[in-house]
């Protein structure tokens, strides 16, 4: 029995090493075919609108209370390549790459990649994409920067799948169906009125997964997104539903996920944020809440922006303040210094001290 569950694990081991150097060998594919379309592109006369992006946040923290190791380092770099809609015809395509940083290599990486037929008002894409709700600092040009800056907050997943849509006066209703190995199939259904980038936007979407990625047991999930904008107040907020039918040890009920975030400009030169998330967590049952809040000045090309966060999960909170200075030398260029103060119930202060930077050059 021990030499077959030796032989099981060695096979295990075996299989992710199979599909890790098979997933390697998939991004390099991707980098070549990439590379070829910006070298091929002006041969067929298409426009190859690439857009490179850097963002990164170099820090040292000081903790007294840690032993041995009360000052430390910390990095984090994300490096993104994006094809935005490449047009031939009646075909559309859109590509994200991204690094993953692992100590001292960088991976490029498959993020997103869509693939849509167009005819009339009728549309057919394939896509392999990652999905969720909500996303911190959408309406904050002036955040902090972090590593789950791109990331879904709630059910994040990976949809690997087909979808047909219907549009007509910026209005769509899209109909998927696909899945992936963690939560196996997958179908939903999504209606928006307007586009981003509009005044006023509203989208409603449901969808079932075979498996959730926690209970491993069927979800079903609903939600709403409305996303306001003028010059003055912008404002986003989302809600998700989700719901779990008795099924072998998970038991019926519901969890929800509420976001909502604003964003004033009392004058062109003042900016006032402010968000609240609130979340039950599947693992612990408990409900986290994070209340964000941040105000920031600007002088020229400079900036100085002011801010707390306030976390609470249970009984437990955490408490952070932060002092960013940043020369923002283009519209969607940043070159910053922070100072962040920590406190929660395990540590009295934690003191940080970075350099952030955030580029975005498009060809």
């Amino acid at each position: 029995m021990i030499k077959k569950n030796l032989i099981s694990s060695a096979d295990k081991l075996m299989a992710g090493k199979s599909l890790q150097v098979a997933g390697n060998h998939v991004n390099k594919l991707l980098a070549l075919t990439f590379l070829l379309l910006i070298f091929l592109a002006p041969a067929f006369s298409i426009e190859l609108p690439v857009i490179f992006t850097w963002d990164s946040l170099n820090s040292g923290y000081y903790i007294k209370a840690q032993t041995n190791k009360d000052i430390s380092w910390n990095e984090y770099y994300r490096i993104g390549i994006e094809v935005d809609s490449v047009d031939y015809k009646q075909v559309r395509l859109m590509l994200k790459m991204n690094n993953r940083a692992d100590f001292l290599k960088n991976y490029l990486e498959l993020n997103e990649i869509q693939l849509t037929y167009s005819s009339n008002n009728w549309s057919v894409a394939a896509a392999s994409k990652p999905i969720g709700y909500g996303r911190i600092n959408s309406l904050n040009p002036y955040a902090v920067i972090s590593p789950t800056d791109n990331e879904f907050l709630h059910q994040d997943s990976r949809f690997n799948g087909v979808g047909v849509s219907y549009e007509q006066n910026d209005n769509n209703i899209t109909l998927g169906a696909g899945g992936n190995v963690q939560n196996q199939a997958m179908v939903s259904l999504a209606a928006t009125l307007g586009k981003p980038g509009d005044s006023l936007l509203l989208s409603f979407s449901s969808e079932a997964r075979a498996m959730d990625s926690h209970w491993r047991t069927p979800v079903a999930i609903s939600a709403v997104k409305l996303m306001s904008i003028s010059s003055i107040v912008k404002l986003n907020s989302e809600l998700a539903i989700s719901y779990y039918p008795s099924r072998d040890r998970t038991h019926e009920h519901i969890s929800t996920f509420t976001q909502v975030e604003l964003g004033i400009n009392p004058s062109p030169i003042n900016y006032l944020y402010l968000s609240a998330i609130s979340e039950e967590l599947e693992q612990s049952g408990l409900m986290l809440k994070q209340l964000q809040s941040s105000f920031s000045h600007d002088i020229k090309q400079l900036s100085l922006t002011a801010g707390l966060c306030i976390d609470l999960l249970g009984h437990d909170a955490s408490n952070s303040y932060h002092v960013l200075g940043e020369w923002r030398f283009t519209k969607e260029q940043r070159l910053g210094i922070i100072y962040r103060w920590e406190e929660n119930n395990n540590i009295s202060s934690k003191h940080y001290v970075g350099i952030q930077a955030e580029l975005k050059y498009g060809i």
